[in-house]
């Protein structure tokens, strides 16, 4: 649901809520104004009815003609030294009616004339048919106990009767007809009842609830206009900055010109877009720059890889020679082992035959002289290869120069006709190497 659809939601559930709170707050005070009007009302009918009463006891009660239809009230014949019937001097006769009669004729003429009636009553009664209701039973009850007054409405049928009663005080008056029940001046004689027909006009009748509906639909309208200029408008000015900011759009500027709260986001969410505009070209310049540093990386790791590929390729180039070497050594340790021992016993032959043939001629001695010597130098040869087979780790040592090259050529034999002459300074530091290894350096030098 959007925004506009629950802001106009709310507006009219708020609107229903006060139109309903104040129809009835309205319909309580007119149910008020028309309880008190109908209580004034009564208590005007009752006040007339006791003034008539008054008047009526103030004569000693009223003689009417006995007409067809007025009869004598027998209980008053009842009453000791009351005249009751009295004729004029023509013969024409009158019967008295006291103050409860004339209140309860009035009340029938009332009840036929128009929407209410009386009734007057009492506790102890001297007319059974002015005998109470419930109502007014409970109310002389209360009357006895003090109460001024009492009231209240009752369903019948389709009607509603506001009911009013109040209290009648034994006056000086009224004991000519009641003084025998042994009442006194400011008892309490009985009571009138008034009964008031409610009007079924009902105040709030069809036009006032039209108006009161289009009044509610206009302040609707107006309502919800200006929440759409004030609120709603800026709001969609903003997401729309926003969508437009979460595509990737950073140049669509906030046009919201208020100084209220809403203007202060608006310009909040305008330096934020400004900033993120800034941050993300940064960010953009820094991407390119990190891409060319990484580019440069890449390049001088690719150099790196293939200088350390060259170098590994040349170490397994070294490890195959090694390895060829390994095998060489062992197949001239193998040939040397096989050819030592011909080659002792050739060397051994010569030395024999230069002892047994000491006079033969130059020619024969020049050649056991020539096989003795290739004799040794095959000899050495396969030592050679006998120590280039058993190759060991090497046993450095601290040696002097002098020292190395001496016993060298103490070990290596020259040729006559060769002068060897070593001149070697007596301050020359010593060398830091394997004494086996070097001999055999300086040997084949």
């Amino acid at each position: 649901m959007s925004i506009r659809a629950r802001i106009l939601l709310i507006c009219g559930l708020i609107l229903a809520l006060a139109s309903l709170t104040t129809y009835l707050i309205y319909a309580r005070a007119l149910d008020q104004a028309a309880t008190e009007g109908l209580l004034a009302q009564s208590r005007a009918f009752f006040q007339q009815i006791v003034i008539t009463r008054r008047w009526v006891a103030l004569h000693g009660g009223v003689f009417v003609r006995k007409d067809p239809g007025i009869e004598t009230n027998q209980y008053l014949l009842e009453i000791p030294g009351l005249v009751v019937d009295i004729q004029d001097t023509n013969g024409q006769t009158y019967t008295l009616r006291n103050p409860a009669l004339v209140t309860r004729e009035l009340s029938a003429l009332a009840e036929s004339q128009g929407n209410f009636y009386f009734h007057i009553t009492s506790l102890e009664l001297v007319n059974p048919n002015n005998a109470p209701d419930d109502f007014e039973t409970q109310a002389l009850q209360k009357f006895e106990q003090g109460k001024s007054e009492t009231w209240q409405f009752e369903e019948t049928g389709d009607e509603r009767i506001f009911r009013y009663m109040a209290p009648l005080y034994v006056e000086k008056s009224c004991l000519r007809c009641h003084g025998w029940q042994g009442y006194e001046v400011g008892d309490v004689r009985g009571g009138i009842s008034v009964s008031v027909m409610e009007s079924k006009d009902s105040p709030l009748d069809s036009s006032l609830i039209i108006g009161w509906f289009l009044g509610g639909i206009i302040t609707l309208g107006v309502l919800y206009w200006s929440l759409n200029a004030i609120i709603i408008t800026p709001i969609q000015k903003l997401k729309a900055a926003a969508d437009a900011i979460s595509y990737g759009s950073y140049n669509q500027p906030i046009l919201v010109k208020r100084s209220d709260e809403i203007g202060e986001l608006a310009n909040s969410f305008e330096d934020m877009r400004e900033q993120v505009q800034e941050y993300t070209l940064s960010l953009e310049d820094k991407v390119q720059q990190r891409t060319l540093e990484l580019q440069n990386h890449t390049d001088h790791l690719e150099e790196l890889v293939a200088d350390r590929t060259q170098e590994l390729r040349e170490a397994q180039e070294k490890l195959f020679r090694q390895e060829k070497l390994a095998v060489l050594g062992q197949l001239a340790g193998n040939v040397g082992h096989e050819l030592r021992n011909p080659l002792g016993v050739i060397t051994n032959a010569v030395h024999f035959l230069n002892m047994e043939l000491s006079d033969v001629d130059s020619r024969t001695k020049e050649y056991l002289e020539m096989i003795g010597f290739e004799a040794k130098n095959a000899a050495k040869i396969v030592t050679d290869l006998l120590d280039f087979a058993s190759i060991k780790a090497s046993d450095r040592q601290s040696i002097p120069v002098d020292k190395i090259i001496t016993e060298s050529v103490e070990k290596t034999s020259i040729s006559d006709g060769i002068t060897f002459n070593a001149q070697i300074p007596g301050d020359l530091a010593p060398v830091w190497v394997d004494p086996l290894h070097i001999t055999h350096v300086m040997n084949n030098m």
